[in-house]
């Protein structure tokens, strides 16, 4: 397999795997010695498949670093009388027991939980690390031992030794930048159910949870805010309703300035649904006032 390799590529990965230095230890991994780097190679993959089949779990390894885990089986056991299946429809269920919705931290969870689900359950490691650290930090993990969600503490410690963790998605970003805080508050928006976040709830710390889940937002928001002052205009245009309530699409309310427009689409709507009543609005906009309808 080596041998496909150019000098340069042979010596970053004896490096690693054989303790070759230079250059001209190279010609000593030619043709056979390739075959032996293979073998080694495969080796070190099958040893950490080994080691966690002894311990009862099925991984991939890491294609950067095969002695590496890059994804490991996961699975919640039964739980007072609950199935396994009962328990994940139990987690994925935002009404559910032992998950709540109070937050973005835990809409981040439940979002890789149901990617486990897609995977087959299988967890990449950093998605592990990455619920293990939400839920750590958001007083999840009980004193009660066989609770479901203490689960995924229990594996992410036992895999952490091995865990590759080298595609850890952190990015740069600037508040303060108009670019980088509507990127923030979009992914952010993506996991707030605002909904909730204005409800009184009775689980512990909700007060101050609300709070750090505002500070992942307030900076962005701010600069947003700002920008958008030093645009403001008073901007006319007609809103698309449904049974007289606004409607929205992928960009936001539906809005247009054209009345044509807007009618030709009324029509359109009302021939496909006409059990629905639509119609539009004559309306100003402005961030002073939002919607004046006129």
């Amino acid at each position: 397999m080596l041998t496909f390799f150019n000098n340069k590529t042979k010596l970053n990965i004896l490096k690693r795997y054989k303790g070759v230095h230079n250059r001209k230890n190279i010609d000593s991994f030619k043709c056979k010695d390739s075959i032996h780097f293979t073998f080694y190679f495969y080796n070190k993959k099958m040893n950490i498949i080994e080691k966690y089949e002894k311990l009862g779990c099925e991984v991939t390894t890491g294609w950067k670093d095969e002695n590496k885990v890059r994804s490991i089986y996961f699975d919640f056991k039964p739980f007072q009388g609950l199935s396994s299946s009962d328990i994940w429809v139990d987690v994925l269920n935002t009404e559910g027991e032992f998950l709540g919705a109070c937050c973005a931290n835990i809409s981040r969870v439940r979002d890789i939980l149901f990617k486990v689900i897609r995977e087959n359950k299988m967890i990449d490691t950093e998605d592990l690390y990455e619920a293990y650290c939400l839920l750590e930090d958001h007083d999840c993990f009980g004193s009660e031992e066989d609770h479901p969600i203490n689960e995924l503490k229990k594996l992410w410690l036992l895999v952490e030794p091995d865990a590759d963790l080298s595609n850890m998605r952190v990015h740069n970003c600037d508040p303060n930048n108009i670019e980088d805080a509507i990127s923030l508050l979009a992914q952010g928006c993506l996991h707030i159910n605002f909904g909730r976040f204005f409800e009184n709830h009775p689980y512990e710390h909700a007060k101050a949870q609300k709070q750090l889940t505002l500070q992942k937002i307030i900076p962005a928001l701010k600069t947003l805010h700002d920008k958008i002052e030093e645009l403001d205009e008073t901007v006319e245009t007609y809103a698309l309703t449904k049974n007289d309530k606004y409607v929205e699409n992928d960009t936001g309310l539906l809005l247009m300035k054209n009345e044509k427009i807007i009618q030709e689409m009324i029509e359109h709507l009302a021939e496909e649904h006409p059990e629905e009543k639509f119609g539009y609005k004559k309306i100003k906009v402005s961030l002073k006032k939002g919607i004046e309808e006129l």
